[in-house]
C-alpha cells in the first residue's frame, strides 16, 4: 500500500504522527515519519499599535474601549468546534467585564449551524457583545487578527491536527486561550 511504501511521511504535529504510527503498527508495518509543522507567511501577520487597532474597531463598528475576544476558524460544529460554549463563556464573563466583545469570524461550512448560533446569542441577549464576520476574504484575515486582544479557540474536532490559526494569532501578537485538544497540545 502507499502508506507503507513511502520513504518518509511528514506529519504536521506529534498527534498526527502518533495516529499514523498507531495505524501502521496495527497493520504490522514499519513507517518512517517526521514532524514538520505547517508554516505561515510572517510578512502577513504582525501586531499593530493600539491606535491602528482603534481604527479597525471603528471600521467594524466596535466601541474603541472594548476588549476583544477573537475566534477565527471554520464555522462547522462537526469538523472544527461547537461555538455555543464560547458564547456561554462570554455570558459568564460579562458581569465582571462589561466591555467585552466576542468577534466570531470564519468561513461558514454549515449555514444552518451559523443561523442557530446567531439565534442562540440573540436569545441570551448578547447581540451587542458579539460581532459576526462570516466568510471574510483571505486578504482581510490579518486585519481581523489585529482587532483582537485575546485569541480563543476551543476546538473539539477530531480533525484538528495543528492549529494554523494559533500560529497566525501568535504572529499577530495575540495571547491565546485554547483547548487542550489533539494538534493544539503541541
Amino acid at each position: 500500500s502507499l502508506v507503507t511504501s513511502l520513504d518518509l511521511l511528514l506529519c504536521p504535529s506529534p498527534s498526527v504522527e502518533s495516529t499514523v504510527l498507531s495505524f501502521a503498527k496495527s497493520k504490522k508495518k514499519k513507517l518512517n515519519t517526521k514532524v514538520l509543522p505547517l508554516g505561515i507567511d510572517l510578512s502577513r501577520f504582525k501586531s499593530v499599535s493600539k491606535l491602528l487597532q482603534k481604527k479597525l474597531k471603528s471600521q467594524y463598528e466596535i466601541p474603541s474601549n472594548s476588549k476583544i475576544l477573537l475566534h477565527l476558524g471554520r464555522i462547522n460544529p462537526t469538523t472544527k468546534m461547537d461555538i455555543i460554549p464560547l458564547i456561554r463563556a462570554l455570558e459568564f464573563l460579562l458581569p465582571k467585564h462589561p466591555d467585552l466583545i466576542l468577534v466570531i469570524a470564519g468561513e461558514i461550512h454549515h449555514s444552518l449551524y451559523a443561523k442557530q448560533i446567531e439565534h442562540f446569542a440573540k436569545s441570551r441577549g448578547l447581540d451587542r457583545h458579539i460581532r459576526w464576520i462570516f466568510n471574510p476574504s483571505p486578504d482581510s484575515i490579518p486585519e481581523i487578527y489585529n482587532l483582537g486582544d485575546i485569541f480563543i479557540s476551543l476546538s473539539d474536532g477530531l480533525g484538528e491536527t495543528f492549529g494554523l490559526t494559533l500560529a497566525e494569532a501568535m504572529a499577530s501578537g495575540l495571547p491565546l486561550v485554547v483547548s487542550d485538544w489533539d494538534g493544539y497540545k503541541s
